[in-house]
């Protein structure tokens, strides 16, 4: 039996090659092209050279790759299968390009948002493209005709803004009704003239929209959407909806009853209107909300889905605060979250937010993300209210030291009696045993960015409070993240 080496097969051989790295991220978070450590790979015979070219070719990205040579780009173009920022290479226009034929992934420059024939003849040209979107909000020339006549696997669609003047968004969509899944849409004008468009697999959906009408529509238009997100648009295009309280207000007609992902502002003037529209739903597990005024209204409002919430986010959209009045209403939410942030954080309001005996179910938060400056800029009386809080059990040492200061005056409570049996191994009570200081046990970043990394001692009252919560990995306090990287080691 002759025995192949793996590397001999084609399809082993480029599982191996993609491991190779071809991008780098520098620190500011840009992708830059390092192709070095490739390019010998694909000299070492033929079979590696036509094996490996796709894989060092599958992506062209025309700000990272400006350097590259245009003669280089011609000759690897076939190989292309994800375009990022098409239409910035100002020396390389689109009607002398060689043709990329096996898109499945193209993304538009910000500085080509408005597309022209051509552009839209790169696009058709490309029939099994299956996300199509943009760096900013891109819109098609309504003069031209429809780009994806002879689309049929078209998944994903980003930053699309509809122009009322020109094709209806039923025409638009209608060769892919079948195969789009997400869709990120704008309309700030006019009418999206749906006309019984229905899209079977949209399951998320960003959508800013004009009228209630207009949402109402769309939304019908997708019965199994699972994840919605409106907020009110682009300050670039001067937009003043309120495309949120829209999607408030479709949401109360009962559209999309799979729903279970939401992202909305919350105005004032809609605040009954979102109380209303969430009594009348089921099945959320993820509720992200900017409020312009933290009350009460607000608070009574998602404690319809307290029992199947995993992930809250509670953001501010002016000046509001949530003080320590308005998180005991959230009392009765906190028992499945396994994810909670909030912004506007008051100094008053870290007690709570600290105390694990609140929260119906400790165990099940896994990250908590906090936001007000308060917790920076009043860190010392921020750490007094933290190591105020009684369930915070000192270490083992410490106990004993406090027990026998109490034996002088002759007594011995239920707790020194605890730890005398647990030390002779009569007993099972766990009490952590190490002095090591808690604060080994998380990763401290090194670079802050606005808000400067909190002092040894805060910290160390912080993670000391956060031993409560047994499956908690990640702190976020004003941008700063925080990871634990090493459980505390227990005796039994």
């Amino acid at each position: 039996m002759v025995r192949v080496n793996p590397l001999d097969i084609p399809e082993i051989l480029a599982h191996v090659g993609s491991f190779i790295t071809v991008w780098h991220r520098d620190e500011h978070g840009t992708y830059q092209f390092r192709p070095k450590d490739m390019l010998p790979c694909t000299l070492v015979s033929r079979h590696f050279r036509n094996t490996l070219l796709p894989v060092l070719w599958y992506i062209w990205d025309e700000r990272a790759m400006y350097s590259v040579p245009l003669s280089i780009i011609r000759t690897f173009t076939p190989y292309f299968r994800v375009h990022y920022n098409y239409g910035r290479r100002n020396d390389y226009p689109v009607d002398i390009r060689e043709p990329c034929t096996h898109l499945l992934q193209l993304i538009i420059a910000w500085n080509n948002s408005h597309l022209g024939k051509d552009d839209i003849d790169y696009i058709r040209a490309n029939p099994g493209l299956r996300i199509l979107g943009s760096n900013y909000w891109f819109r098609f020339n309504t003069a031209c005709s429809n780009p994806f006549s002879n689309f049929t696997h078209l998944e994903r669609i980003d930053n699309y803004r509809h122009d009322s003047k020109g094709m209806s968004l039923q025409e638009l969509f209608e060769p892919i009704s079948g195969s789009l899944r997400r869709l990120s849409i704008q309309c700030p004008e006019g009418s999206l003239r749906l006309q019984g468009l229905v899209l079977p697999k949209m399951k998320q959906m960003h959508a800013i929209l004009a009228t209630s009408q207009d949402m109402i529509d769309l939304l019908e238009a997708c019965p199994n959407l699972e994840d919605l997100e409106s907020n009110d648009g682009s300050p670039a295009f001067n937009i003043g909806l309120d495309a949120s309280s829209h999607a408030t207000h479709a949401l109360r007609s009962g559209v999309c009853p799979k729903l279970t992902s939401l992202k909305l502002i919350v105005r004032d003037s809609s605040a009954e209107t979102f109380a209303a529209m969430l009594s009348h739903r089921t099945g959320l597990r993820r509720l992200d909300i900017r409020v312009e005024t933290a009350n009460i209204r607000v608070v009574n409002a998602i404690h319809h889905h307290a029992d199947t919430l995993t992930h809250l986010t509670l953001r501010k959209f002016r000046q509001p605060t949530w003080n320590r009045s308005l998180l005991l209403g959230l009392q009765s939410i906190l028992g499945h979250l396994e994810e909670f942030v909030i912004e506007g954080v008051s100094f008053g309001a870290i007690e709570f937010l600290a105390d694990r005996d609140r929260w119906k179910n400790p165990g099940a938060l896994k990250s908590l993300t906090l936001e007000g400056s308060a917790l920076t800029y009043m860190e010392e009386e921020v750490r007094s209210e933290i190591d105020s809080l009684s369930f915070q059990n000192p270490t083992l040492h410490e106990q004993l030291r406090d027990q026998e200061s109490k034996q002088e005056e002759g007594e011995e409570s239920l707790l020194f009696a605890d730890i005398r049996r647990l030390l002779s191994g009569e007993c099972s009570v766990r009490y952590h045993t190490t002095l090591a200081s808690h604060i080994d046990e998380w990763r401290i970043p090194q670079k802050s960015g606005h808000f400067r990394v909190h002092s040894k001692e805060f910290l160390e009252a912080l993670f000391s409070a956060a031993e409560g919560y047994s499956r908690l990995r990640t702190i976020t306090i004003n941008k700063i993240r925080y990871d634990k990287v090493c459980p505390r080691m227990t005796n039994h």
